[in-house]
């Protein structure tokens, strides 16, 4: 990328009275006289600015996967040291359930991540607390397939620092959802979950659906359906961090004062929607753009 930038004072009198022609460009290469308007230019090289495929790519969010320690139980701070959401910008679902969703550490694009402190108003439910780590990720192939932004929510800010997307396994996925290009429902997974009668939180048998290629194996991180003896990449060690990570959750205490707020109770996608929707009226993060 050049910068060009306009001065009002002429350069030396040696390059000016031997502007022959409209413009006349000095020895560095990186200036020059215009002799038409007695300007002097000079011509920069700028670094191209950092690369942010997710946020710039004019994709809607097609595919999302909600991902936590348990996904046996309900995505609460009670039981979930962390709570995380995948979103996946993908121009063409149905090739990406054929081929298969593929992704580990060497797609973490490292300079864009950051962290969101929570709020630290007394008013606060837990959520609007919590703090929330970002990555983002992009398909290697070329032409890219997919861009992905992932946000991990923790309550404690030692669990995000110690975080690694490692402990992201397709194990672990407790609801996951994709639309077609007109906003439609075309796939959906829900992992089954254990009644909670303290929070009033009835079981859930699992399920799941593909609109498009029914009961065929997918696959790489798509859910479902499950394929059978299907060797997991990193799986043991994916387990090992996740248990380090769990703290107090682990035991069955809470690791903050929680109540009703924060539930996980529906996920909605489709029509433009990237987030998930909570029972107190937020999300899991509307996703940066």
């Amino acid at each position: 990328m050049f910068t060009y930038i306009r001065t009002l004072t002429a350069p030396s009198a040696a390059i000016a009275n031997t502007a022959a022609a409209s413009t006349t460009r000095d020895t560095s290469g990186h200036a020059y006289f215009d002799s038409g308007t007695a300007h002097y230019f000079s011509l920069r090289k700028e670094p191209a600015p950092p690369a942010r495929p997710f946020q710039d790519d004019k994709e809607k969010v097609s595919i999302m996967f909600g991902i936590v320690p348990d996904p046996s139980k309900c995505a609460h701070f009670k039981h979930q040291a962390w709570v995380a959401t995948m979103r996946i910008k993908c121009q063409n679902v149905p090739r990406l359930m054929r081929d298969g969703f593929h992704w580990d550490v060497s797609n973490v694009i490292k300079e864009e991540g950051y962290i969101e402190w929570g709020k630290t108003s007394r008013n606060a439910n837990d959520w609007d607390r919590a703090h929330k780590r970002w990555y983002f990720l992009e398909d290697t192939d070329h032409p890219r397939r997919w861009t992905t932004s992932i946000s991990v929510v923790a309550t404690e800010p030692q669990i995000l620092s110690n975080f690694s997307v490692r402990q992201l396994s397709k194990k672990s996925i407790r609801d996951a959802w994709a639309v077609n290009q007109n906003g439609r429902h075309i796939y959906g997974y829900r992992a089954y979950e254990t009644a909670d009668p303290s929070i009033n939180a009835p079981e859930h048998p699992m399920y799941g659906f593909n609109a498009i290629y029914d009961e065929m194996p997918m696959q790489g991180f798509w859910p479902w359906p499950p394929i059978e003896n299907e060797p997991e990449k990193n799986r043991d060690e994916a387990e090992e961090i996740k248990g380090e990570n769990l703290g107090p959750s682990q035991t069955g205490t809470t690791q903050c004062e929680v109540n009703t707020d924060g539930i996980l109770m529906e996920i909605e996608g489709g029509k433009g929607e990237d987030e998930w929707i909570w029972s107190d009226g937020g999300s899991a993060g509307a996703s940066p753009t």
